[in-house]
């Protein structure tokens, strides 16, 4: 009985670890408009601002190009589609002037996710 019982509680707290190391998921198709919430999730900036990272592990579409534009003036864009899908993807700030810019992923279902970033 008493392992019985101790086997329970391994499962039970097997199960609540894997629910509290969870991620959420973005479903595009079914959300519609995303919330700052969401673009939290998503879109962060590293410890020195100098680095926007892009968790694609977040959404449930695969991500397949990361285009930027820069007051509606196409910058780049890059093909990620062979990038694992848990990818979290660095875009170098260094690398770009001052300027508004607008960075759109584009994923495999066609939908598409903006965030307006601006470089002083």
């Amino acid at each position: 009985m008493k392992m019985l019982t101790f086997c329970f509680i391994v499962i039970l707290l097997s199960i609540f670890a894997s629910i509290l190391n969870s991620k959420p998921v973005i479903n595009l198709r079914h959300l519609g408009i995303l919330s700052a919430k969401h673009f939290a999730h998503i879109f962060y900036l590293n410890e020195l601002g100098n680095i926007l990272l892009i968790d694609f592990d977040i959404l449930a579409d695969r991500v397949q190009t990361v285009k930027i534009t820069k007051n509606g003036e196409f910058v780049r864009a890059e093909d990620v589609s062979e990038l694992p899908e848990d990818s979290i993807y660095e875009l170098d700030l260094n690398l770009l002037s001052k300027g508004k810019y607008t960075v759109e992923l584009i994923t495999n279902t066609q939908q598409s996710i903006t965030n307006e970033l601006k470089i002083n």
